[in-house]
């Protein structure tokens, strides 16, 4: 969840339970990379280390792919995230159709005639 609310694309259906698959299939998609999910029992994984200290800061910012926030703003116990879907679904949890508000703008000039 933290990944997608950090705009980050997570694809967790595993290829296995689809008719047709592609490498964006059961992957992490950020920028330009797909990062391939494997399956421990249910759960979606990919393999992780931390670099050696001299690795990570001899390495370029152009290099690192940030997938949480640098601060501490994420709070999984937030209500946020619940309030937000509730507030797309009507009482049978079906998607609401999303209004869209009309603004309508009246632009008028008065000029002053010198007297």
């Amino acid at each position: 969840m933290q990944l997608r609310d950090n705009d980050i694309k997570v694809n967790d259906e595993p290829k296995l339970m689809l008719e047709h698959s592609t490498e964006r299939n059961h992957c992490i998609s950020v920028e330009d990379l797909n990062i391939a999910l494997l399956l421990k029992g249910v759960v979606s994984y990919f393999l992780v280390s931390k670099p050696p200290k001299e690795e990570y800061e001899s390495s370029s910012f152009d290099d690192r792919i940030v997938l949480t926030y640098y601060s501490a703003a994420w709070d999984p116990h937030t209500t946020r995230l619940g309030k937000a879907e509730e507030a797309r679904l009507d009482y049978h949890g079906n998607k609401l159709e999303q209004k869209v508000k009309k603004i309508s703008r009246i632009l008028s000039t008065i000029y002053a005639i010198p007297s």
